[in-house]
């Protein structure tokens, strides 16, 4: 399987995707790989504008490390499934 194979999308990593979306979302809120301390911190000091912009950027990978454990996910299940 190469990269492309891994993260082409189907119907299993769509739905497991939402899933991981859904119960993350309910157990805190949002999953976050990444602390907004700092960037707080310059929001007092009237950058806001920069703060939302960076933490939409931050939004975009967190889907992107959610969609790439999907496909981690189904990747191991199909490994397993193959070899019995």
């Amino acid at each position: 399987m190469n990269i492309k194979e891994f993260l082409k999308p189907d119907w299993r990593k769509a739905i497991l995707f939402l899933i991981i979306i859904v119960i993350s979302y309910v157990f805190s809120s949002f999953p976050s790989f990444y602390n907004l301390t700092y960037f707080e911190c310059i929001a007092e000091a009237g950058g806001c504008d920069r703060v939302y912009f960076i933490q939409r950027i931050f939004r975009v990978v967190d889907f992107i490390i959610l969609y790439i454990i999907s496909c981690l996910i189904v990747y191991a299940y199909d490994r397993y499934r193959g070899k019995r």
